[in-house]
């Protein structure tokens, strides 16, 4: 996990912890969990309560922890955004809910409604009903945002820095469905960054603290919990005995994030945002990139998870591996996605290992700088890449094994 030196001296207005109250939206998803386990052991951190649409008593309720207040409750529902924020009163708010982007689907026929639409309402108008909330609400000092580099447009990038134009910065438009999680948290990112608030914005004439923004570009998390791109793997490249398939000849490099290090990142933030001393340069209006800081070959992330499945089903011998040629995929994807297209009208969407995301993912290379965090946050990431990235695959299986009662299958 990143290292992060606490200062319980900096105490806000002399009396509390730093952080103050604080709330999480998303708090129940992936990245959420992770980051209010690290708020609850934070000596700089009051109460946490978390914004999450995910009712308690749900399979996601499974992501909560003792010790937090979690509220059920639609981050694009102004009333009760303003009703939470109002009772909380928090002094921080972290913003990391967002519809599951490689299962965009499912999120959208649960709240009736198609995944673009769901995706576009929850990150950009939900983004938007947060802010204007925050500041009418008066507690609110500091806001940070959990982005993605998916973000970033017209990729594949190579040590791309935060200067990258961003989907928003062509328009805001949703786009086709399958950009519609690139462009909303695009366009959440452009407006947490210009909501920002000058210092003079005095607390005496506004009656509330100046709002203080930061958003943090993250690179694809992985880690204990992951509900994507395990989930992806378990359903397709990493079954029982199954061969190992790559596609292209395999050189192209993605940058990565151990969850914990994110999570870090997100409090080292706001704590910058609150006490100025804390960074070695601006941080307040300002984006960071967020990643390990060691890009990974793609295709050894993805055998990592694979190998771990295969050692937990006890599969014999070394696996078959296969290579597709990188055109043979693309006519593969092509085909697939104009077939459903032309014959759906466009209602069906081709599956996560067909889509041409996970074609330019599987051929090209993503990597970005995280200078800019490390110079003026001091952020250090530490993770052994592959003993995580193993132990959440073998978490995920246990996790299905004790929910469906089923044994391990021996291929």
């Amino acid at each position: 996990m990143a290292h992060i030196t606490p200062n319980p001296s900096d105490d806000q207005a002399g009396g509390g912890p730093l952080l103050g109250d604080v709330l999480v939206t998303g708090g129940s998803g992936f990245l959420g969990y992770h980051l209010v386990g690290q708020l609850l052991a934070d000596p700089e951190c009051g109460a946490v309560h978390v914004l999450d649409r995910v009712a308690a008593g749900s399979s996601s309720s499974a992501n909560h922890h003792a010790g937090a207040t979690y509220h059920a409750c639609s981050v694009e529902d102004a009333a009760g955004v303003r009703a939470l924020l109002s009772s909380a009163r928090p002094r921080v708010v972290f913003h990391c809910s967002s519809p599951n982007f490689s299962f965009p689907d499912e999120a959208g026929r649960a709240r009736g409604r198609g995944a673009a639409a769901d995706q576009l309402e929850s990150n950009v108008d939900g983004t938007r009903v947060l802010l204007d909330e925050a500041r009418r609400c008066g507690s609110v000092a500091a806001l940070v945002l959990a982005a993605t580099i998916d973000m970033y447009r017209n990729p594949p990038h190579v040590d791309g820095d935060e200067s990258l134009p961003t989907w928003a910065d062509v328009d805001d438009g949703p786009g086709p469905p399958e950009e519609a999680y690139a462009r909303s948290k695009a366009a959440a990112h452009k407006l947490v960054l210009a909501a920002n608030e000058p210092d003079s914005l005095s607390s005496s004439a506004s009656g509330r603290p100046p709002l203080k923004t930061a958003s943090l570009v993250l690179a694809h998390a992985y880690g204990e919990r992951d509900s994507q791109m395990v989930r992806t793997m378990l359903g397709t490249a990493a079954r029982p005995g199954v061969p190992f398939v790559q596609i292209g000849a395999g050189g192209n490099a993605i940058e990565v994030v151990d969850v914990a290090n994110a999570a870090a990142a997100l409090r080292l933030a706001a704590k910058a945002l609150l006490d100025r001393s804390r960074a070695s340069g601006r941080v307040d209006g300002e984006a960071f990139n967020v990643s390990d800081g060691r890009p990974v070959p793609f295709w050894h992330h993805v055998r990592v998870m694979y190998d771990a499945a295969q050692r937990h089903y006890g599969t014999k011998g070394e696996p078959r591996v296969v290579v597709v040629p990188g055109w043979v995929m693309r006519a593969v994807v092509w085909i697939v996605y104009w077939t459903l297209a032309i014959f759906t009208l466009g209602r069906v969407r081709p599956p996560v290992s067909l889509s041409r995301q996970a074609l330019v993912y599987s051929l090209h290379s993503h990597t970005y700088s995280t200078r800019k965090i490390r110079e003026r946050l001091g952020f250090e990431p530490a993770s052994d890449h592959d003993a995580v990235v193993a132990a959440a695959m073998e978490w995920e299986l246990k996790r299905r094994e004790a929910e469906t009662g089923t044994a391990k299958k021996v291929a």
